[in-house]
Order: structure tokens, then C-alpha cells, then sequence
């Protein structure tokens, strides 16, 4: 399963990748990080990813002995090509969705209008039973429960 960048909504230049600090993790290219601040970390992404969470995408396999971890920001402007669990539907397009894990996205064909709700659908990609869309991470590092 992988999550990968494949446009953009805004014209710019390419994202460049920086190194952050990780402690004691092994985690595969193409997945997503978020930042544990009670240890000034990144740790793999998890269901719990919510949008107050800043995510960074891996650009480097990470095994247990490194300390720093190549990642790119990933920005609302951005568009992803992302594995799910479910096979994917058109009903799902402009549904907020959680994350099953750091590599898919948990498309239960209900819209997440929680905090973890971070992933917004914008197309489907081949056909239902490849499980894959195209869409964009949504108001990251924000509270969506702020009035």
C-alpha cells in the first residue's frame, strides 16, 4: 500500500524533501508521518491522525537505527494518489475520510466529519476493485472544531 504525491492545485515549484528527527522505526517509502510532540518526533501515521496533525510523507525507507527520517510537508494544495480499504464508489467523492493506517485510507463510504476526517476524495482512479483514489489532505494543522 503506498500513498504518493501526484499534483498539485497551485502552481509552484516542486516540494523539497527535509530530514526531521524519528526514534526507533521502520517504515517504507511512500507512507505517511505525523508528529508526536510530546517527544519532538515523527512516528507513522495512525487513524488517530487528525487535523491538527502536521503529515509529512516518507521519500526514504526508515529503519530502526536511523535518527533522522527524508520527508516532504504534505499541504492541503496538494493531490494524492492513495490505496484504501474498501473498493471505492463514486458516493465517495467530496467525503472526508480517516486513515486505515500510515499507507491507506479507510473509505467506509460515510463522510468523517470528526478531526481525523483529514483525507477529501476527488476522483476515482481504474476501476472499484483496485481500491485507489485521487484527492487531497485536508486543513492541516488546524482545529476544525473552532468556531
Amino acid at each position: 500500500m503506498s500513498i504518493k504525491r501526484v499534483g498539485s492545485l497551485v502552481p509552484g515549484p516542486e516540494v523539497g524533501s527535509i530530514k526531521l528527527p524519528v526514534s526507533s522505526l521502520t517504515i517504507a517509502k511512500d507512507t505517511l508521518m505525523m508528529v508526536d510532540r510530546s517527544n519532538n518526533v515523527l512516528v507513522a501515521a495512525t487513524s488517530a491522525a487528525a487535523t491538527t496533525n502536521s503529515l509529512w510523507l516518507v521519500r526514504k525507507a526508515i529503519v530502526a537505527a536511523d535518527t533522522v527520517a527524508e520527508v516532504e510537508p504534505v499541504t492541503m494544495y496538494d493531490l494524492f494518489e492513495v490505496d484504501t480499504t474498501n473498493n471505492t464508489a463514486s458516493t465517495q467523492i467530496l467525503e472526508r475520510m480517516v486513515l486505515t493506517d500510515s499507507a491507506t485510507i479507510n473509505n467506509t463510504d460515510t463522510d468523517s466529519a470528526v478531526d481525523e476526517g483529514i483525507f477529501e476524495c476527488l476522483f476515482l482512479k481504474g476501476a472499484v476493485s483496485e481500491k485507489k483514489l485521487i484527492g487531497r489532505f485536508i486543513s492541516l494543522g488546524q482545529d476544525a472544531d473552532v468556531s
